[in-house]
């Protein structure tokens, strides 16, 4: 083999794993924008090939019904008093409440506003807002980090205050990457979702 064939033959082998390095890298974000466009087009066989949405689904029913159940402090006085059974009646109420709320924001285009970090539209409370300067080409602010080889997370930011919109986990099967949770920041659901608290 001659020393040309040699260089040609390591100058291949770079940019094979510079690209596999880049192909891999890339995951996350590509599973991303096919769930968005698969959510924009209403393909729910699409969906399910890049979101698990049972997964998704038992976590923000976890997470709701957790912001339901903190106590808000104004329950009246003859609600104390009968204790027990006022609580399971607004149990009861929390989780329809909390299920209807998740139903609202599995809908493909309520999904596709949620993964983008805007959580008042994807839980049907108002419309989803124009995108900012810039937004449509470069997509929303993130900051996104491998936790492992098939595990990334990425946190969408709030345009304008840069806090933390919500964070997004993505896990790899094979060569596929899957949208499996979606974490909601309490505090500023407080403020776009009206909470029944109990």
């Amino acid at each position: 083999m001659t020393s040309s064939m040699r260089r040609i033959l390591l100058y291949t082998l770079i940019c094979t794993v510079l690209a596999s390095l880049f192909w891999f890298r890339s995951g996350p974000y590509r599973a991303l924008r096919h769930l968005q466009e698969a959510a924009a087009a209403g393909d729910v066989v699409a969906l399910n090939r890049y979101a698990d949405l049972p997964a998704v689904q038992v976590g923000l029913h976890e997470q709701l019904l957790a912001l339901a159940a903190r106590p808000s402090g104004h329950m009246p006085d003859a609600a104390k008093a009968s204790g027990n059974s006022f609580r399971l009646v607004a149990v009861s109420a929390a989780n329809t409440w909390v299920d209807a709320l998740v139903a609202s924001a599995l809908q493909p285009r309520h999904l596709a506003a949620l993964v983008r970090g805007h959580c008042a539209a994807a839980f049907g409370q108002e419309p989803e807002p124009a995108a900012q300067p810039g937004e449509e080409e470069n997509g929303p602010m993130q900051a996104g980090v491998f936790e492992s080889m098939d595990r990334y997370t990425l946190c969408v930011l709030d345009p304008n205050t840069h806090a933390p919109a919500v964070t997004l986990t993505l896990r790899r099967t094979g060569l596929t990457w899957r949208l499996t949770d979606v974490q909601l920041p309490f505090e500023a659901v407080q403020h776009t979702i009206p909470v029944a608290a109990y």
